[in-house]
């Protein structure tokens, strides 16, 4: 589930990735495309999943974009303060601007070993090859942490805690 948005005038030079019967109609023996952003819906409908993107955008609304970009970089602040003052972590960031994603590595296990151990904690992390992230994993992979406006100080120490435990 998400969120497209097409200028009209621009919509008509667009070409889904595939067609089916929510995006296109077979009219008069041939395929037409919806003239609307319903081309690149698929033929899968989770109504379960428009709900939740309709109350997270309730929410976000409510609460405005300056709101939420305020919280989740003091959020990646908290996170980062945090990675640092642990032995075993290195930043990996390769410099300003900082976002919501935190790159590092740890000193005893490799990104892909540490993502896969941190999941059995019930952490997820994402483990980035060098090609995904250059800069940061000039000597291999890399690990990514990424934080939200949502993110509590409670689920940074656990994160940290499971980084100290896998040593």
């Amino acid at each position: 589930t998400g969120l497209i948005y097409v200028r009209r005038d621009f919509l008509a030079r667009t070409d889904p990735g595939w067609l089916n019967v929510r995006a296109a109609a077979w009219t008069g023996g041939a395929v037409v495309l919806r003239d609307d952003a319903g081309r690149f819906e698929s033929n899968e409908f989770a109504p379960a999943g428009l709900l939740g993107l309709g109350a997270a955008l309730d929410l976000a609304n409510g609460l405005g974009d300056a709101a939420i970009r305020e919280a989740t970089l003091a959020r990646a602040g908290d996170l980062r303060a945090a990675l640092q003052g642990m032995a075993c972590i290195s930043l990996r960031e390769a410099g300003p601007p900082q976002s919501h994603i935190t790159t590092f590595s740890h000193r005893d296990m490799d990104a892909v070993a540490l993502m896969q151990a941190l999941r059995n904690k019930g952490v997820t992390i994402n483990a980035i090859a060098p090609g995904y992230a250059p800069l940061e994993a000039m000597a291999g992979p890399v690990c990514r942490a990424s934080v939200s406006y949502l993110t509590t100080a409670q689920e940074i120490a656990a994160l940290c805690a499971a980084l100290e435990a896998v040593r």
